[in-house]
């Protein structure tokens, strides 16, 4: 009797509605292999991970991984882009309500920093996988220089990058081009150092008896925010008072050693 019971339960589960997935089962085979392939790309780096290693982590076939997404490059873009759509379209709507805003100058380019880096900056490497695994990994492709890596990173910023150092920009009409994507370098190193979470500044905090603790973030951005608006806001720099320029200037020599007059001459 129990068996047959059973047996009639499957036969009316098969001509009814599926089931619904319960908590525990083991999620469909494309999404199985991009969250495989986050743990993998974090770990060894997007140069790191062959296709068998993909197919052995996510436990499927390797026709699979060619039938969702051809190859590689399609598995980290489908990856970013799972991602960094949601999170470039809270940045477009943080911008948005930027421009809707009045304030003065300094809060007004701290409000429109902290839009942009806000939701990239939100969860630290430290914390508990799985908001963790994607702040490690974007702070890791974001200095890796292969072709691949860098096509899916334009994809994924060129468009909300453009239009936030566009705003960003017309808040700095004293700033030559140059000046002003020097400023913007630093702006992305920031944030991708703190994208790393390295421990580093924890340990030289530690080493100087100091408690520093980044893994509530929640007003930490604000004040990374304030430190790069003033930054941008800042008055242009006089290069021409620097030591390394007063230096050429006082040997009247080339960086390769030779006097300038002793060049012109010898062309």
């Amino acid at each position: 009797m129990p068996e047959t019971m059973k047996r009639g339960e499957k036969a009316g589960n098969s001509a009814g509605k599926k089931a619904a997935p319960r908590k525990g089962d083991i999620p469909p085979t494309k999404e199985r292999i991009l969250d495989a392939a986050e743990r993998l790309f974090v770990r060894y780096g997007y140069k790191g991970v062959s296709m068998r290693l993909l197919t052995r982590e996510s436990k499927v076939n390797l026709g699979a991984v060619h039938y969702h997404f051809g190859g590689m490059e399609s598995v980290l873009r489908a990856l970013f882009e799972k991602h960094i759509v949601p999170l470039n379209q809270e940045r477009h709507e943080l911008l948005d309500k930027c421009l809707a805003e009045e304030a003065d100058t300094y809060t007004s380019v701290r409000n429109l920093i902290e839009a942009y880096i806000r939701p990239s900056l939100r969860y630290p490497a430290s914390s508990k996988p799985p908001k963790s695994l994607f702040a490690r990994l974007q702070a890791q492709l974001s200095v890796d220089p292969s072709p691949e890596v860098r096509r899916v990173i334009d994809r994924g910023y060129d468009e909300i990058g453009t239009r936030f150092a566009r705003m960003l920009r017309a808040h700095c009409p004293h700033l030559a081009d140059h000046e002003f994507f020097w400023r913007l370098n630093c702006l992305y190193g920031t944030m991708f150092y703190t994208q790393a979470d390295t421990g580093r500044t924890q340990k030289i905090a530690e080493l100087m008896g100091v408690e520093f603790d980044q893994t509530d973030r929640a007003d930490d951005i604000t004040l990374i925010a304030g430190f790069l608006a003033s930054g941008f806001l800042a008055p242009a720099v006089d290069t021409s008072t620097s030591p390394a320029a007063t230096a050429k200037s006082q040997s009247g020599k080339s960086p390769s050693g030779k006097s300038s007059s002793g060049n012109a001459k010898g062309k």
